[in-house]
């Protein structure tokens, strides 16, 4: 006789697909979730690297983890998945996590001066970087927009923290300052000053002046002397020099200095030819 005998042929599972994970360095890679065809499914896993900061092996999902690379290039890890069910076996399946590095700092001026007003002056010409992001505070979690475009207008010292991005990655914060001297005041001179036609030696005085005077021969000149020009007294009439003060080599507005050359009085007497004992004397002057 024949004896039918039943044979079960049980299905295989498989495990679903998986897109490779990129990540970058210090930054939590999300929880994976592994699913099975099949339900009851023993779903295990290895790790062959554990630099990336994730456990060489575990059960069911592959929890979140605080991804590593301390190289300057991107690393990756093999996670082969192991699924069973009912003594089947599934095919291994090789899901790739790649942790990329950090950036280098962008390269930044750390420090500078500037005057006040400087209109010329941007502070983003003082970082070189890729994709720039500014920051306030080096613990700040958002950027801003960028650096006041108005920086220059106020004296005192401006700090910004910055940092660039490659392949998705932030680097951490470089910081950079900038110094605004304020704008000198205009020299203490006297702007008015009355001299004699031909009088010698003529000085302007500075009132103990702080800082350093420059002085013009004309308003718009931008070449100065740092000492008082020699004033022409041959010629009667108003004259005009300029002066501004200059400290921390921050430049003043300049002042005008107008100066007065008068003619110089000529006396003449004219007195009688004759006069008596007794008599009164007039003297008639004229200049």
């Amino acid at each position: 006789k024949s004896k039918i005998i039943p044979i079960t042929i049980k299905p295989n599972p498989s495990t679903d697909s998986i897109a490779a994970v990129w990540v970058c360095n210090n930054k939590i890679a999300k929880g994976i979730s592994i699913k099975s065809t099949m339900p009851n499914s023993l779903i295990t896993w290895k790790n062959n690297n554990q630099d990336i900061g994730l456990a060489t092996q575990g059960n069911g999902n592959i929890p979140q983890f605080v991804a590593k690379n301390t190289s300057d290039s991107t690393i990756k890890a093999e996670i082969t998945i192991l699924n069973e069910v009912n003594n089947c076996k599934a095919k291994d399946y090789t899901l790739l996590i790649n942790v990329k590095p950090t950036p280098a700092l962008p390269q930044v001026i750390s420090k500078d001066t500037i005057c006040q007003f400087n209109s010329s002056f941007d502070i983003e010409n003082n970082v070189i970087g890729n994709e720039i992001k500014w920051y306030l505070s080096v613990s700040d979690s958002f950027a801003i927009g960028g650096p006041d475009e108005f920086l220059g207008n106020v004296a005192g010292n401006k700090t910004y923290y910055v940092t660039q991005t490659k392949q998705q990655c932030e680097s951490d914060k470089a910081q950079l300052s900038v110094l605004v001297h304020p704008k000198p005041s205009k020299p203490t001179v006297d702007s008015l000053l009355n001299i004699c036609q031909n009088q010698s030696n003529v000085q302007i005085k500075t009132n103990n002046n702080i800082g350093t005077i420059k002085w013009y021969n004309q308003q718009f000149d931008s070449v100065s002397t740092s000492t008082q020009p020699i004033i022409n007294t041959s010629s009667v009439g108003i004259q005009y020099l300029w002066a501004s003060n200059e400290i921390n080599n921050c430049e003043s507005d300049k002042r005008q200095i107008q100066l007065n050359t008068l003619p110089n009085p000529n006396l003449t007497a004219i007195t009688p030819d004759m006069i008596c004992y007794g008599d009164t004397l007039q003297i008639k002057l004229n200049y």
